[in-house]
Formats: structure tokens, C-alpha cells, sequence
């Protein structure tokens, strides 16, 4: 969560559970009034949203009334949020260099400057910070269409060779590693019969960094269904169908302190 110090600066920190909304459950809360004062009531006392830049690129491209309803979610919400990064070897090399969660996943400092800069003085409303930043500056820093399309070359090449009859090289790194979560829920997916397009690799970006470091996760059906084969013990995952739990994990879930790693 997030906190505005005397002299001017943010420090953040987390609150447990950490709570992954995939943009489908953004827009539930934003709609929903019911689950949405539950989900409110809940982060009275507990719990922190991670807000990842795949959740905010989506948000500047849409406008609307369900665009409104979500932003006021998002106000509502507080400061029981952290922008978090997409790319799980940025997380793992911030590992490397001694960052402790949640430094190891924030994202990009820059990036974070633009949203709390246009945020109401005082305030630490998000909405209106995303509301603000609809221009092609935000857009152009937090943009990450590039690596949609080298995952989907990735991904189709990987397919064929695996069509093919050529084995995929072992994972010789440590299981719950961002990278080893990246890596196998790639081959989950490659050795799915769904088509490879780049939606399906802004929904791997919405999953693989929350996987390693969120205690409560939302995504579509078919990502909920690659996650749960990594059999990661730490993280609960859901779907549409299944969001009442997760609400009522958020609520329920007694967590010591951040996600162990």
C-alpha cells in the first residue's frame, strides 16, 4: 500500500494478502455494487492490489461508463495498491541485486512519477491519476506491444518445433522462480491447441508476475487452467466463475507477511 510522507515523497509497502485483479475483475468491481462493497470492506483491514502495467495499458484505451465505473472503483480503493511490473526476468534480476519485496516487482520509478503526478493533491486516487494519463506520453513509457509480438513468434515457433517431435531443454533453474513460472506456463500454453495470437500473450503478461509473489490471483479460464498445473502452494487461483471465493479468500486468508519466496 501506499503512503505519502511529510516531506513529499511515497513509501510503500505491503499489507497482506497481495490480490491480482485481471481486468475482467476490475471491471466486476466497477459494475458490481455488492461485490464491490465487499471488496472494499475487506481492504478496510487487509490486503493490497496489484496493479500491473498490462492493468493500466488497458485502462488508458478505454472510455465510456464502464471505464468511469472502474475508475471510481480504483478511487475508492485508496492506497491499498502498488504498481507492479510484467516482466518476471526484470523481478528476478531485481532479486539478484539483494531487492526485497516488494521493490523486487515494483514497476519502473518513472513510470510510477507520471501516475502519482496527476493524482489530486493530497490524494492518492488512482481513477483520476489513470484518467489524467490518457495522452500518448503514459501510453508510449508503459507500452509493452513489443514484447507481445516477440512472445508471440516465441510461442509459434516453439509450437511447431514441439509439433515437430523435438523436446523442450529442461528447466534447470529453481521452481517458483519468476522465470521458471514464465517458462512453464509458456509450455502449458505452447502445448495447448488454442491459436497463438497476441491477446493470448497480453493474457501470459497478466499472469506470470503475479503467479510468483500474489497470494490471491484472478484470470480467464484458460490461464487459471495453465496456472494451476504449476501446483504453486502459496497462490489461489480464480475465474469468473469462481469469484465469490476469491472475494471471500481475500477476506479469510490469514497470511503472516509477505508471499514467501
Amino acid at each position: 500500500m501506499i503512503s505519502r510522507l511529510p516531506d513529499g515523497s511515497i513509501a510503500m509497502t505491503v499489507r497482506p494478502p497481495l490480490v491480482y485483479l485481471d481486468h475482467w475483475a476490475l471491471r466486476r468491481l466497477g459494475e458490481n455494487k455488492y461485490e464491490r462493497a465487499h471488496f472494499l470492506k475487506t481492504f478496510e483491514k487487509q490486503g493490497t492490489v496489484m496493479f500491473s502495467l498490462m492493468n493500466a495499458l488497458e485502462m488508458t484505451s478505454n472510455t465510456g461508463h464502464s471505464y468511469d465505473q472502474v475508475t471510481s472503483f480504483l478511487d475508492d480503493l485508496g492506497p491499498h495498491w502498488l504498481l507492479t511490473e510484467v516482466d518476471p526476468e526484470t523481478c528476478e534480476q531485481a532479486e539478484a541485486r539483494g531487492l526485497l519485496q516488494p521493490n523486487c516487482f515494483l514497476t519502473d520509478q518513472r513510470i510510477a512519477a507520471v501516475l502519482f503526478n496527476n493524482m489530486p493533491a493530497g490524494t492518492i486516487k488512482l481513477g483520476a491519476a489513470l484518467k489524467a494519463d490518457q495522452g500518448d506520453e503514459f501510453r508510449a513509457m508503459a507500452d509493452r506491444s513489443s514484447a507481445r509480438a516477440a512472445l508471440v513468434q516465441v510461442a509459434q515457433q516453439s509450437r511447431e518445433d514441439w509439433k515437430a517431435g523435438r523436446k523442450m531443454p529442461t528447466l534447470l533453474i529453481p521452481k517458483g522462480s519468476p522465470r521458471w513460472v514464465e517458462l512453464t506456463l509458456l509450455r502449458y500454453f505452447i502445448k495447448d491447441g488454442k491459436t497463438i495470437e497476441e491477446n493470448d500473450m497480453t493474457d501470459f503478461l497478466h499472469a506470470c508476475v503475479p503467479l510468483v509473489y500474489a497470494h490471491v490471483v484472478t484470470l480467464d479460464s484458460a490461464w487459471a487452467n495453465f496456472a494451476g498445473k504449476l501446483k504453486l502452494n502459496e497462490t489461489h487461483v480464480f475465474t469468473s466463475r469462481t469469484f465469490q471465493e476469491a472475494l471471500k479468500a481475500m477476506r479469510s486468508l490469514r497470511v503472516s507477511g509477505i508471499k514467501a519466496r
